[in-house]
């Protein structure tokens, strides 16, 4: 999802920062962001995990759109597509319906 995020132009958005950080700030480094706020609420710990987790997807979303190996969007659909494949069949095995379904607030505990 961070890498569809960040396939999105930022030229509007990185306008208002500093060039050194201009690049790095996009649609998917805002969410992120809020999710960081998120987290802090809940722990200091699970906040430093997320945030080194944040870190290396921006680091590997960076790479990959510099990389020229295929479009960023096209990379990260397919990712997208077989880890929501693996995900709902990891719940088939298990024998337990996805708990967001219940609470969405489920999708922020997730990852944590």
């Amino acid at each position: 999802m961070i890498g569809l995020l960040w396939s999105i132009s930022n030229g509007y958005i990185s306008q208002f920062f500093p060039a050194q950080i201009g690049e790095w700030v996009n649609f998917a480094t805002l969410p992120m962001a809020f999710g960081l706020i998120f987290y802090l609420r809940l722990s200091v710990v699970m906040f430093l995990g997320i945030l080194a987790v944040c870190l290396a997807c921006s680091w590997g979303n960076h790479a990959l759109a510099q990389s020229g190996l295929a479009p960023l969007w096209a990379i990260s659909l397919g990712i997208f597509v077989v880890a929501w494949i693996e995900q709902f069949y990891g719940h088939k095995v298990e024998g337990k319906k996805p708990s967001f379904l219940k609470d969405v607030q489920f999708l922020m505990i997730g990852p944590a």
